[in-house]
């Protein structure tokens, strides 16, 4: 028989929540989905990648949508109704918290299993210390091979994240932006969560801080973004330092999405402007041409006549 520890980890679920009232209000589909926000959530902290975006979760944090969890499940009884009912009801009864602002900012779901930490214990469960010596020898080794595999882990992501923070120009990519988006809301404090996203930015463009100066220029000159212009939708709206260093956000501005628009009364005021003097250029008349002297002796002589018959 093969000893070997099961890689991929595992959870831990109480008997009693067959007895609860959360488990009884739940049909099926709704457990299943429980079930599987469980095995999805983060065993410890860490980054994730959503839609090509770097986000950091904190322990017993998802990050999700309707649509990925009913993709991940696959049934055909769990349909995008079937999973916003369900945690609905999983908010309701404090199994669940949401993130609004998060959630909106990232576009899917942000959640958070209450207590999680509590519920995945296995030290807080009875009957842990029931077993044959054996049993318990081969637990303690595989509880300390974990630990040792945990500890190796954390230095790895300490030492590359202590690696990706010396690299990135944290502070001058802040500085660019406060003196070139001067129509943007100032940055107080550059939070872990910053630093994780201008890690993966960084990245993104190669290391090459150049581009954040033409993201900022860009932004700057938008008056949609600077709030100059405001959508009719949302007149308070302007963009700011989180917003664009969102990725669709930051290659969208970086490919011209956001540039001012040229208005018609603009194209035709600039098509309808007089063409500038030419210094070179000779009248078409000549003052002192004959046959125009003669024109004009003629047309004197018309108007005296007119003049004397009035």
């Amino acid at each position: 028989m093969n000893n070997l520890p099961i890689p991929g980890g595992y959870i831990v679920i109480a008997r009693k929540i067959r007895n609860s009232t959360l488990w009884k209000c739940l049909n099926a589909a709704h457990r299943l989905i429980l079930i599987e926000l469980l095995l999805q959530a983060q065993y410890a902290d860490g980054e994730v990648v959503r839609n090509g975006e770097v986000i950091f979760l904190n322990r017993g944090q998802i990050a999700t949508s309707y649509q990925c969890l009913v993709n991940d499940i696959g049934d055909k009884c769990v349909t995008i109704k079937v999973v916003r009912c369900a945690i609905e009801k999983l908010i309701k009864h404090d199994f669940l918290a949401k993130d609004e602002a998060k959630a909106r900012a990232k576009r899917g779901l942000l959640l958070t299993i209450v207590n999680y930490d509590f519920y995945q214990s296995p030290d807080n469960y009875e009957g842990k210390a029931k077993g044959s010596d054996t049993g318990k020898a081969r637990a303690k080794r595989g509880q300390s091979e974990g630990k040792a595999r945990a500890i190796n882990k954390e230095s790895k992501e300490g030492e590359a994240c202590k690696e990706r923070s010396s690299t990135t120009p944290y502070r001058e990519i802040l500085e660019m932006y406060h003196s070139t988006c001067v129509s943007f809301s100032k940055v107080r404090d550059l939070t872990d969560n910053r630093k994780h996203t201008l890690n993966a930015r960084w990245e993104d463009c190669k290391k090459d801080i150049l581009v954040f100066q033409e993201l900022f220029t860009l932004a700057e000159q938008s008056d949609f973004l600077s709030g100059r212009k405001p959508s009719e939708r949302n007149p308070s709206w302007k963009a700011d330092f989180d917003w664009l260093l969102v990725q669709q956000n930051m290659t969208k501005t970086l490919e011209g999405k956001y540039k001012n628009k040229t208005t018609v009364n603009q194209v035709n005021l600039q098509q309808t402007k007089p063409a500038p003097q030419r210094a070179d250029l000779k009248p078409i008349v000549d003052d002192n041409d004959p046959e125009f002297l003669e024109f004009l002796r003629i047309e004197k002589e018309k108007e005296a006549a007119r003049k004397a018959k009035g």
